[in-house]
């Protein structure tokens, strides 16, 4: 048995009982990465598993025992003001997927890598992705947030809609219906949920590179890797504006596809999720 055999049997992905539906691509990159996926209960703590878990509960390590043998990670991809990992019992790793949020937090940086699959993978079905090759080519809608709607972002999505843009439905969207909506969408829009919290969307940024589609996000605090190269970036009061210099201009398709490829490449192959999992474990 190999060691990469050997480390995927033991290593196991732990979900909350609660479905949380804004993790649902973090599910699938699991799945289509080959690792189990239990619920946080079936756990067994008295193995020598490497148990990592994410859920955005504030006081997610309740769901643990004091006392374990068992190796345990805690995957954040939350943003909490309050948070303190002086909290956070001893034996509980813990890793962010935001350089910034790692950083002050004195936690491990692991970035969320993506898999070519997660475009058409959703709720344990695989539906076949047409991809153009061009933003522009049969598309029905400019832009898309795929987001909670706080009142920053109805702002975007409003200035948007004011310079001539289409903007995607942003509620009921799961199964083949989600795959069609973003099939059928030129560019995601990332627009943070309160102003201070600058930090990137992992799995928001992970769906984009799959579905081969432009990134455009409100400036954060530290880009790590996904830089200016990949993503690009803007502050709140031109965000709008800067997507709709983008999108509107048909000349340029051949600038956004480079900006495309380079997200896809960047998360799809260089830095997949499981070979990014891999290397921080």
């Amino acid at each position: 048995m190999s060691n990469d055999t050997l480390l995927s049997n033991k290593l196991i992905f732990l979900r909350p009982r609660h479905d949380y539906g804004s993790y649902r691509d973090l599910y699938s990159l699991i799945k289509l990465s080959g690792y189990p996926l239990q619920y946080v209960d079936e756990a067994d703590y008295d193995s020598d598993n490497l148990y990592i878990f994410s859920s955005p509960q504030a006081d997610w390590w309740t769901n643990f025992p004091l006392s374990h043998k068992a190796r345990i990670v805690y995957y954040d991809f939350e943003f909490y003001d309050d948070f303190d990992p002086r909290k956070v019992p001893s034996g509980i790793e813990l890793w962010s997927a935001d350089p910034a949020y790692a950083k002050h937090h004195a936690i491990k940086y692991v970035m969320l890598g993506s898999h070519p699959l997660l475009a058409g993978y959703a709720d344990g079905d695989l539906w076949v992705t047409q991809y153009t090759g061009d933003i522009h080519l049969g598309k029905i809608y400019d832009t898309i947030l795929l987001a909670h709607m706080t009142w920053r972002r109805q702002q975007i999505q409003g200035q948007m809609i004011d310079l001539g843009l289409t903007v995607a439905p942003n509620e009921g969207l799961s199964g083949s219906y989600r795959h069609e909506i973003l099939s059928n969408t030129r560019a995601m829009v990332h627009v943070h949920q309160r102003d201070n919290w600058k930090r990137q969307a992992p799995q928001r940024f992970a769906l984009a590179a799959a579905y081969h589609m432009p990134l455009f996000s409100e400036a954060v605090i530290d880009m790590g890797l996904l830089n200016l190269s990949h993503v690009f970036y803007s502050d709140h009061d031109n965000l709008a504006q800067h997507v709709s210099i983008w999108i509107g201009r048909p000349n340029d398709v051949n600038i956004l596809n480079t900006y495309t490829q380079a997200l896809h490449q960047l998360l799809c192959h260089q830095y997949t999720f499981k070979k990014v999992i891999e290397a921080a474990v």
